[in-house]
């Protein structure tokens, strides 16, 4: 079973291999944000969204 939380993007660690720093209750985690990057949107431009993280 997948559970998905939601969680605020706080930092983008790495926009070439598109990892960012997602703050969920305090506690924050590295994740993968390819999904939601493409040519129209950069990384940077993601911080502050809100995403769900699946786990």
């Amino acid at each position: 079973m997948c559970l998905g939380i939601s969680g605020q993007i706080v930092e983008v660690t790495d926009a070439v291999r598109k990892l960012a720093v997602v703050e969920v209750g305090g506690v924050k985690r590295t994740v993968n944000i390819a999904c939601i990057v493409n040519e129209e949107r950069s990384a940077a431009s993601c911080l502050g969204d809100w995403v769900l993280v699946l786990r």
